[in-house]
């Protein structure tokens, strides 16, 4: 948020929880902060009219997901839903209403953060997995199918960070992630957001790609 404002975006992000942090944030930003629960269609679509309202968005970044350490045997079916819904079916209805209200032949930028791509095998509970895995594929479909409209859509794929989701990590795996980077050491969400911006903004020929930011792994 605060890379894309120090470049003079509009910014609109949502919150579910802890809405005093999140109305703080956007106000010492210069942002807005709109409710939003990305599990529920609705209110994803609601979320993005409300951002849209003053004019067409040309800019959207899907930031979020939802660490669960339960086991594969532990694994619901209600608990897989919610995740692949945050995950998976939330940046697709986003895009989907982005692209619905853009102006025709507008360039829109879409950027969706994720925790791993499909070239990596970690020990990761398998719905959380999957729900950041198929971030990577859908990204390239849709980047393919909105190529057409100047729609550019990529995604980043983030290594263990100082905090964040990386939090819900043990502290000796936190240590392995960041002992096996080229690096040696754990990313910050600065670093990531350099990136995010560098997609939003900067990359005029780059789309369908996955960026990986995780110091070398």
């Amino acid at each position: 948020m605060r890379e894309l404002r120090a470049r003079d975006v509009d910014v609109w992000c949502t919150y579910l929880e802890h809405e005093e942090r999140a109305r703080s944030l956007a106000s010492s930003t210069g942002a807005h902060a709109v409710p939003c629960d990305l599990r529920d269609v609705e209110s994803v679509k609601a979320a993005v009219a409300a951002a849209s309202a003053e004019g067409p968005l040309s800019i959207l970044v899907h930031a979020a997901g939802r660490f669960a350490a339960e086991s594969f045997a532990e694994v619901t079916a209600p608990a897989f839903g919610d995740v692949m819904h945050l995950a998976v079916r939330a940046p697709f209805v986003a895009v989907q209403e982005l692209v619905r209200t853009k102006v025709k032949d507008a360039r829109a930028d879409v950027v969706i953060i994720g925790a791993l791509d499909a070239g990596q095998s970690l020990p990761l509970p398998p719905h959380f997995a999957a729900g950041e895995g198929a971030k990577t594929a859908l990204a390239m479909s849709l980047a393919k199918g909105l190529g057409p409209m100047n729609v550019r859509v990529n995604a980043v794929s983030v290594g263990v960070l100082a905090g964040g989701m990386s939090s819900a990590l043990s502290e000796s795996m936190a240590q392995d992630f960041a002992s096996f980077s080229a690096l040696g050491r754990k990313g910050t969400a600065e670093e990531v957001a350099k990136a995010v911006t560098f997609l939003a903004l900067d990359s005029d020929f780059l789309s369908g790609k996955t960026i990986p930011v995780n110091g070398g792994l």
